[in-house]
């Protein structure tokens, strides 16, 4: 005999065994999944495997900021706290990033943005937006851009002082295929769970490789020339589908905040609980696309030399990453240095596994070039 928990099918959960068997659970009255002979499927009958590594977006939770926890001043685009989100610009505003304490439903952190200075006027091709760019070799199983292409679930919490309809967008590496859907943020200064099913993109080119797979944008105003439809559409110049003609310009009001958390993007139709991952998991994520070595380490590392002749080489440095990065990095030094008779950094050289760097003596004497505490270089190869 059929028994059924919670029969209200207006909400929450039903369970239904029906004529051949399978136990569906419904929500809404919709089919959402289903148990039968063969195990757990999905509600068009494909199995449902393992649901570990399903979030493609990668530091959802905004645990990880090894550049900052707060930035001020910020008037050009680029990555500042949270690792792999970075504001993406071209408006004349300035703002405050910073990775908040403040979040929804027992996260620790979200990514906030507060505006300093405010830009009233977006213009012609103007925009502003907060973006995540998933690496092709993550996003190859989806099959976009085939007969194949898979559904996609994004779901996120979403907090701002500015309310009314906002844009969530995806493209492709050269921009030549868009999404565009609007969601609505209907109480201000309220966490709110949003979730928005894509249909996968049939046509297009989509990178598979470790170069740009898929680019998922909040956006935050945007200016008329860029403005599109909903829904997947190739744009007559590439990049001009940014949002659509409602979208709102949180930019316009000074002290306007808007924060996301718990961001997960992943395979089918259904938003599942979200993917708690451990700390040093999450981390070694983001490590593929920026690490800092500032270890003590270092200090012990680099020592001193005695140089013979002016313009004579310090001792080359050699580490290894903490992770294979994505691609060749871009090296920098971060932090404060201490020098005697060096002419500063001369090569650093960054490879997917190892750096080196080395230095030039001013004259015949000791020379040394070392970093001080929370000091030393950063590897970035971010898409």
């Amino acid at each position: 005999m059929a028994s059924t928990i919670n029969s209200d099918t207006s909400n929450g959960l039903i369970l239904t065994p029906d004529t051949t068997g399978e136990i569906e659970l419904q929500s809404a009255g919709t089919t959402q999944a289903k148990i039968t002979s063969s195990g757990l499927q999905n509600a068009s009958g494909s199995a449902i495997t393992s649901q570990a590594g399903k979030n493609l977006i990668i530091n959802g939770d905004m645990a990880i900021a090894q550049r900052a926890t707060s930035v001020t001043g910020i008037t050009a685009a680029g990555y500042y706290t949270v690792d792999r989100f970075t504001y993406v610009k071209t408006t004349d505003d300035t703002i405050t990033n910073e990775q908040s304490t403040d979040s929804p439903n027992d996260a620790e952190y979200s990514y906030k943005i507060t505006v300093t200075t405010a830009d009233s006027t977006v213009d012609g091709l103007q925009f502003s937006q907060i973006r995540q760019v998933i690496e092709g070799l993550n996003t190859a199983y989806l099959n976009w851009g085939t007969a194949n292409a898979k559904t996609i679930t994004i779901s996120f919490w979403v907090k701002s002082s500015v309310t009314g309809t906002y844009c969530l967008g995806l493209a492709n590496d050269s921009f030549t295929r868009q999404y565009i859907e609007e969601y609505t943020i209907v109480s201000a200064n309220t966490w709110e769970k949003k979730t928005i099913t894509i249909t996968g993109d049939t046509t297009g080119t989509w990178d598979t490789d470790n170069t740009r797979g898929i680019i998922v944008n909040w956006n935050l105003a945007c200016g008329p020339d860029r403005y599109g439809s909903e829904g997947w559409q190739t744009p007559a110049s590439a990049g001009n589908a940014m949002a659509t003609s409602n979208q709102v310009n949180f930019l316009g009001t000074t002290s306007a905040t808007f924060q996301l958390a718990l961001v997960q993007l992943e395979a089918g139709t259904v938003a599942t609980p979200f993917e708690n991952l451990q700390y040093g998991t999450q981390l070694a994520l983001c490590q593929r696309y920026y690490e800092r070595v500032v270890s003590s380490a270092l200090q012990a590392a680099l020592g001193d030399t005695y140089a013979n002749t002016a313009g004579s080489p310090v001792p080359t440095i050699n580490l290894s990453f903490k992770q294979t990065k994505r691609a060749l990095p871009t090296m920098a030094t971060v932090g404060t240095f201490t020098t005697a008779n060096t002419q500063g950094v001369q090569q650093l050289f960054g490879g997917e596994n190892t750096f080196s760097a080395y230095f030039l003596a001013n004259a015949v004497g000791r020379s040394y070039f070392f970093p001080l505490a929370n000091s030393g270089w950063s590897a970035d190869s971010e898409l």
